[in-house]
């Protein structure tokens, strides 16, 4: 069968179903916007604690490399004294002050 031609009359009687259907839609719209809101809230979360990971490893990194070119010039000179066992001991209490206190 073909389609008919859509009349006043049809439109009219349909408008109160269309109507009653206006709440349901609308808070099903509201709990899915609530429910997007809340998955960008916990992915936001989650790449702010994976930063805060990535800066943490990159400073231990960064210390670790520190390390081995301070023990690098110490041991490359030959000799040692009182200044580079000093620093090797400030190096060390920092990789344990931000070990320890993160």
């Amino acid at each position: 069968t073909s389609p008919r031609p859509i009349n006043v009359e049809a439109l009219a009687a349909l408008q109160p179903a269309l109507d009653a259907l206006g709440g349901p839609i609308h808070a099903m719209s509201l709990s899915a916007s609530h429910h997007v809101s809340e998955q960008i809230t916990e992915r936001n979360a989650a790449v702010r604690q994976h930063n805060q990971v990535a800066l943490l490893l990159t400073v231990f990194l960064s210390l670790l490399v520190l390390t081995f070119v301070v023990g690098a010039i110490t041991l490359g000179s030959g000799r040692t004294n009182v200044m580079q066992g000093a620093v090797h001991l400030v190096i060390f209490a920092a990789f344990l002050f931000l070990a320890l206190v993160p």
